[in-house]
């Protein structure tokens, strides 16, 4: 496994050269991982670098006294807590500035957590998820840790050959005697059933033959394919239907059977017609041919009718007995009957008509097909009727406006024309608007507070244009596009869509004199300034080397709309932000700022790394910014680390001069968006 870490990032990267973090690794438990690490060192991000230049890497060694180690630890586990696995002797290759060790995955750690080698074969567990990989290490003797900044999710997967397994059992050969009775064999020179010849079934051994064997033959005589089964019996020859073979004895007492062409393993008809219950396998492809349905006997039944086995088409005569049922059959069946005489069919549970559930008078010359649904009590459907004059079962509208009800089965396509809606009668404002059914567009006028619109049916629109100055109360029952109430101008127009039960909700408003109903913030205008301020002699403060210090924010200088700061921790109101941060180091040697979400606890940005020798009075500021979507909840903090350690003044040093405050830490930001 090879890793790079970049020493200006601090973190492992994917691509030397480049700022893609590694973000997860994954190991195998047992084995002994080959870890070859080499630090080197990508371009200052601020410098003059070509959108186009390809990403350079310098590999560094650390010096002969330096040193290193990296380690495993489980989910959760950060002070406290074992190492799964760890490494801390590598040898050094100069030429290639790399780091060689092998990583140990059989700990008992490791073993414990996925109950490896434990008495229980039932308990393994798959892999050890979410656990911690970090890196630590000095540049030399005496110089603080240093360690990687982001932690690396690592996967700890379970082995899978332990090395005692047994010899898999071979399952043998497949069964001859199963092979030969499933799988019927085509007997291509056999073309008669007996006669002893080589061309005859008969002719064909038996005697070592198991029972149960299939054979397929194309009997000569017909053309057609006979399937034969071999059965123990001692039937006599019969042929076609029963073949005695030559070897027959009364040691080997075996006959050749036709085998059932409705048994489905090849028969041979003659004709479909010799199959009395056909069924189909699949559908029916006529092959570019008709179908011809034929025409039964004429039927004389009276109240219930019982189509004969000869048709599905048949006359109904003589009778003029209403009909009440149809006789049992078989769900799916399907009948026409044409009428000679007079009738009533009868709408009733077992007799369905889709005619609003009324009675049909027959004319001479009508047609009806019925399709029984259910079995037991015989359930038919008429699913078509004609009337032998052509005319309609039920007379239809002339005119849209004689349906009182009108119901689209679809779409209302217009076909190119206006949809013209009604003015309605006019309304006088009040508490509770009632709408009026002649028209979806109103006069509101007056000048009373209205609550709500009188319910009239889920999915009304109503357009209400008014001549007064009501006010609009924003409540559940008359929801409003600004979730506050509205003060009417007279010309104004307001658009209502009924989305529940006596609850409308405004879909659209618009002024009279063109302005929004709210005026949008001015995103631009909201700047945020903070700063650490301490008096004119009083110094930053100590920095310690080896960790990550918080800098003190204490005072707010412009901005406090949009933001609280508490404990050096500030929270932004939502939005997208530019924040950009600076603080001061003295004889620190290098140091460098992190702008960090105290919330998730991760880094928002890395600031720039500034030079403040500790061998001489120097003093610089680091400066970070980064674009940080806030959510209102989330707090932020900066971070500040060195190399050196400086008492008193390692944060800065005071104006010393009175009047004149210390200003150390600064925090400027800008929203966006």
């Amino acid at each position: 496994m090879n890793l790079f870490f970049d020493l200006r990032l601090r973190y492992f990267v994917e691509t030397p050269g480049l700022n893609n973090a590694v973000s997860e690794l994954t190991f195998k438990q047992g084995d002994g991982e080959e870890v070859v690490i080499q630090f080197g060192r990508s371009p200052d991000s601020n410098g003059p670098v070509s959108v186009v230049q390809a990403p350079t890497w310098v590999a560094e060694s650390l010096s002969a006294t330096g040193s290193m180690k990296i380690g495993i630890k489980a989910a959760g586990d950060y002070s406290d807590g074992d190492l799964l696995a760890g490494l801390s002797s590598f040898t050094h290759d100069a030429a290639l500035h790399t780091y060689t060790g092998s990583l140990d995955l059989n700990t008992t750690a490791i073993n414990t957590l996925l109950n490896a080698g434990d008495a229980d074969d039932t308990n393994d567990v798959a892999a050890i998820e979410l656990a911690l990989f970090e890196l630590t290490f000095k540049t030399a003797t005496g110089e603080p840790d240093r360690s990687s900044i982001n932690d690396i999710t690592t996967t700890i997967k379970h082995s899978v050959l332990s090395g005692t397994e047994g010899t898999p059992t071979n399952a043998g050969d497949p069964d001859d005697y199963a092979l030969i009775v499933n799988v019927p064999q085509y007997l291509p020179t056999i073309t008669g059933m007996v006669g002893g010849t080589a061309t005859d079934l008969d002719s064909i051994a038996t005697t070592s033959t198991p029972v149960g064997s299939l054979y397929q033959l194309v009997d000569a005589s017909t053309g057609k394919i006979r399937s034969y089964e071999l059965v123990a019996g001692t039937d006599a020859e019969s042929s076609p239907t029963v073949v005695r073979p030559d070897d027959y004895s009364g040691t080997n007492e075996k006959v050749y059977k036709l085998v059932d062409p409705a048994a489905g393993l090849g028969g041979s008809l003659d004709n479909v017609s010799e199959d009395a219950t056909p069924d189909l396998g699949g559908p029916l492809n006529t092959n570019s041919h008709s179908v011809y349905f034929s025409k039964g006997a004429d039927i004389t039944d009276g109240a219930t009718i019982t189509p004969g086995a000869d048709g599905n088409q048949f006359n109904l005569i003589t009778s003029t007995t209403t009909i009440t049922a149809i006789a049992d059959i078989a769900v799916g069946a399907r009948y026409s009957f044409t009428f000679d005489t007079i009738r009533t069919i009868n709408h009733s549970s077992a007799l369905i008509l889709p005619f609003a559930s009324a009675n049909v008078v027959t004319a001479v010359g009508d047609t009806a097909v019925f399709e029984q649904t259910a079995t037991g009590t015989a359930v038919w459907k008429c699913v078509n009727y004609q009337r032998f004059d052509g005319k309609a079962l039920t007379a239809g509208l002339t005119e849209l406006a004689d349906d009182l009800t009108p119901t689209a089965g679809g779409p209302l396509s217009m076909g190119g024309h206006q949809l013209r809606e009604s003015v309605g009668t006019s309304i006088a404002s009040a508490s509770e608007l009632v709408i009026p059914a002649d028209g979806n567009s109103f006069v509101v006028s007056g000048d009373v507070t209205v609550s709500s619109l009188s319910s009239v049916a889920i999915g009304t629109e109503v357009e209400l244009r008014f001549t007064g100055a009501p006010t609009l109360n924003h409540v559940t029952a008359l929801q409003l596009p600004s979730a506050a109430n509205i003060v009417v101008v007279a010309g104004d127009v307001a658009t209502f869509r009924q989305t529940a039960s006596a609850v409308w909700q405004c879909m659209s408003y618009t002024r009279w004199d063109g302005t929004a109903l709210i005026v949008p913030t001015n995103v631009a205008a909201q700047v945020v300034i903070m700063s650490d301020v301490k008096a004119y002699n009083a110094a930053g403060g100590t920095f310690t080397a080896g960790a990550v210090r918080t800098r003190d924010l204490n005072t707010v200088d412009s901005g406090g709309d949009y933001v609280t700061l508490a404990s050096n921790r500030f929270k932004l109101d939502a939005g997208t932000w530019l924040v950009t941060a600076s603080a001061p180091a003295r004889q620190v040697d290098s140091h460098w700022t992190t702008l960090y979400n105290y919330t998730q606890s991760s880094a928002v940005a890395v600031g720039v790394t500034d030079w403040a020798g500790n061998t001489s009075d120097n003093q610089s500021r680091s400066h970070v910014s980064g674009v940080f979507v806030a959510d209102g909840t989330d707090e932020l903090i900066v971070q500040h680390e060195c190399l050196t350690s400086r008492a008193t003044t390692g944060f800065g040093s005071n104006t010393g001069t009175s009047g004149h405050d210390s200003i150390y830490t600064n925090v400027t930001c800008q929203r966006i968006a």
